[in-house]
């Protein structure tokens, strides 16, 4: 099993996953977890997540873009 994670910044303060400690400890509770039951695990920022778009999902590039205008 693989259990994905995406953190994004949050505008518009662009913060950090470390600057938000009540959220950065829920991630290391899950990442913990998924050591402790076998599960591998995966944490997307935004350059891993539009590097998905890119390569496998072009088709969806443009609205990606869109979203990201709505910020």
């Amino acid at each position: 099993m693989l259990v994905h994670q995406v953190f994004l910044p949050f505008a518009p303060a662009n913060l950090t996953l470390e600057q938000l400690p009540v959220y950065a400890r829920q991630v290391e509770i899950t990442r913990q977890n998924c050591i402790k039951f076998g599960y591998q695990y995966k944490m997307w920022n935004l350059e891993a997540c539009e590097q998905l778009l890119t390569d496998d999902f072009p088709q969806y590039l443009q609205l990606w873009e869109d979203f990201e205008k709505l910020g």
